[in-house]
């Protein structure tokens, strides 16, 4: 696999270990409350044909009440570096402090294989109307009072 990442830097903002990529946060960044705002990570990523990098809030950021926006987001393949700029949402009621070099996110790199998708051939259901009912037993062994 040859997944492509280049810091805009020049810093080690990365750590890749067994198709696992931890992303950390370029700049210090302050979020409200209730607030959405991209968090630069100074990463360009390229994912190689037949792969795809899905990314979810690391368990770091959780613990501070902040997720990214929406929950799991893919990269799939690319003929070119996108900048990734994660959007972080705080789901709590205090302000959200994201310090320089830390932990946002975590990447999967995952395989992808082809899917052949068959056409469902037409079957003779039976609709509600067509069923048989049959009325209910009446049960005499139960007696409401009412006092």
């Amino acid at each position: 696999m040859d997944l492509q990442v280049h810091s805009s830097d020049n810093t080690e903002t990365l750590l890749y270990e067994d198709g696992v990529l931890v992303f950390l946060a370029a700049k210090p960044i302050i979020i409200q409350s209730s607030e959405i705002m991209k968090v630069q990570t100074g990463l360009s990523v390229r994912v190689p044909f037949g792969y795809v990098l899905n990314i979810s809030t690391a368990p770091a950021l959780a613990v501070k009440a902040g997720e990214l926006f929406p929950g799991l987001m893919a990269v799939s393949w690319s003929e070119q570096e996108v900048e990734l700029e994660l959007p972080v949402r705080n789901c709590g009621r205090n302000v959200l402090n994201i310090m320089s070099q830390q932990t946002i996110a975590i990447g999967h790199v995952i395989k992808t294989e082809e899917v052949n998708v068959k056409a469902l051939e037409p079957q003779n259901w039976k609709s509600v109307s067509n069923a048989e009912s049959k009325p209910q037993k009446k049960n005499s062994n139960f007696k409401f009072e009412i006092r």
